[in-house]
């Protein structure tokens, strides 16, 4: 107990002068779904992710999401059917920083579902993503982002999983302290 306040109000002290962030991207999926049998389907989809970041130190953020991702599946038992896999995950992880490029990581809670089934249960998973972010004007950024995810896919009959790649663009804003 007698070092969690010190580093509580550390951490205070460090996030007082820390920059918010407010990130929307969209893009293209492509994934897999253990279910159907099939490898990775080429068969796209939306993404879309909606981020808060806060900084912690110049290189060093935590950040929370919604992030949003749908790709379809032609082969193996999704033959005939051709259903979309979707995904609605909430997302609380951790970035690193240098100049232009970051990278993150973070753990999911959510859904991820057969559009051929709708008793999608709630489940865990983990995102990674790397990218680039430009400065435009003032406040402003053009972020790219290249994200893996793999979600857990629970069902009435059992877990599956789904696993998705992403490329998405978007725009950042730094809120005003």
């Amino acid at each position: 107990m007698k070092y969690v306040l010190p580093a509580l109000a550390m951490l205070v002290a460090i996030t007082a002068e820390a920059q918010t962030h407010v990130e929307i991207r969209g893009g293209a999926t492509i994934g897999s779904h253990s279910g159907s049998r099939a490898g990775l389907e080429l068969v796209p989809g939306p993404s879309l992710d909606v981020t808060v970041r806060r900084d912690l130190t110049g290189n060093l953020s935590v950040y929370g999401s919604f992030s949003r991702l749908e790709f379809g599946c032609e082969d193996q038992f999704c033959a005939g059917s051709e259903p979309t896999i979707t995904g609605n995950h909430g997302v609380l992880g951790a970035e690193v920083g240098w100049r232009n490029l970051w990278a993150r990581a973070g753990g999911m809670f959510g859904t991820a579902a057969m559009s051929v089934t709708d008793d999608a249960q709630t489940g865990f998973g983990m995102q990674g993503s790397a990218g680039l972010r430009f400065d435009v004007r003032g406040a402003v950024q053009v972020v790219q982002a290249f994200t893996l995810e793999r979600m857990q896919s629970r069902t009435a009959v059992g877990t599956d999983w789904a696993t998705a790649v992403s490329f998405d663009l978007g725009l950042a804003y730094a809120l005003q302290r």
